[in-house]
């Protein structure tokens, strides 16, 4: 009986010294030893906006909402690949059993530094206050991850700079009760950190007192 459970141990470790990338008992990687991808990064060509209600369902910019129950989404629409992963297999072995892995997130070359919300149309608020063609309106707005509950101001959330991602949504919606219905024309300013910006004109959001 011993000698058949030594013949077995240097059968699997044979097994294992042969295994491709060398897997056995020492690969901690949840992925299996291999594979190996390298990073990626894009740089953008262009963003897209959409409108979606906070439970998630796009929709149209014109149907007025309660301005804390819509926000304006955007992400990155066109954009180049700078670096091309290698191709490796996502088929490897780790004490037989295999394992699949995703090659990790794409990430834009340049950092997000700022988001300038600029108005387009001349609009006078529930308490009297106007807002003036050309005025910046970025104060009045918050931004955050599209699946996060809340908005925290623009400054805030960007800090020194935000990585993008691609396929990614932010979002940004107004966080100052306008007193009645407005339907905002707006032109959204994406900026990069060097200097690269992105604007997007004449969109449209209509909001009212959630009162």
């Amino acid at each position: 009986m011993a000698s058949k459970k030594s013949g077995l141990t240097l059968l699997l470790l044979a097994f294992l010294a042969l295994a491709p990338g060398g897997c056995g008992i020492l690969c901690n990687n949840p992925c299996g030893c291999n594979p190996t991808f390298p990073e990626q990064s894009a740089r953008i060509r262009s963003f897209e906006l959409l409108t979606f209600s906070t439970g998630g369902q796009q929709i149209t910019p014109s149907l007025n909402q309660p301005y804390d129950q819509v926000v304006k989404a955007f992400r990155i629409k066109d954009f180049d690949l700078i670096s091309s992963a290698e191709k490796s297999s996502n088929f490897n072995w780790n004490l037989g059993v295999a394992y699949a892995c995703s090659p990790p997130p794409i990430t834009v070359d340049k950092q997000l530094i700022d988001l300038r919300i600029i108005n387009q149309e001349e609009v006078i608020l529930g308490d009297g206050t106007r807002w003036e063609v050309g005025q910046e309106l970025s104060e009045f707005f918050g931004m955050n991850s599209f699946f996060s509950s809340s908005l925290v101001p623009i400054d805030e959330f960007l800090g020194e700079g935000l990585t993008l991602i691609l396929e990614d949504f932010l979002k940004v919606g107004l966080i100052k009760d306008p007193g009645k219905s407005l339907e905002l024309k707006l032109s959204f300013n994406l900026v990069l950190e060097n200097g690269e910006t992105f604007q997007i004109s004449n969109e449209i959001l209509s909001v009212r007192s959630k009162n």
